[in-house]
């Protein structure tokens, strides 16, 4: 599994892209801002609520003892790695469906 910086840092590159490219369609389908910013919205809903998933996993907080730690370290990672990917693929369907709605704006303007 990757660290959290290199997902954290994963994730705020893609946030950024589609942001970018949300207000470059904006600037170019201004009739269509209001439904432009919704979709990225939701983007950066996902994304602020991936990224509170990872920085504070369920039971951070617990001070476990040597030999408990050493016991089930491999049921924590597997439970944080449930985590991430549930989240991750909350936030790609996320961007999925902006990058969608932005590729549907060309064919209905004429």
């Amino acid at each position: 599994m990757a660290n959290k910086r290199g997902i954290k840092g994963d994730v705020n590159f893609l946030t950024n892209e589609v942001l970018v490219d949300g207000i470059m369609m904006m600037s170019l389908y201004q009739e269509k801002s209001e439904e432009i910013m919704k979709h990225l919205e939701k983007v950066a809903v996902s994304r602020n609520e991936f990224v509170a998933a990872i920085q504070n996993p369920p039971a951070k907080r617990d001070r476990l003892a040597l030999e408990d730690r050493k016991k089930n370290r491999v049921a924590r990672s597997k439970a944080m790695r449930k985590i991430i990917d549930e989240h991750f693929n909350v936030f790609s369907k996320a961007l999925d469906a902006t990058y969608e709605y932005m590729g549907t704006l060309s064919g209905e303007v004429k």
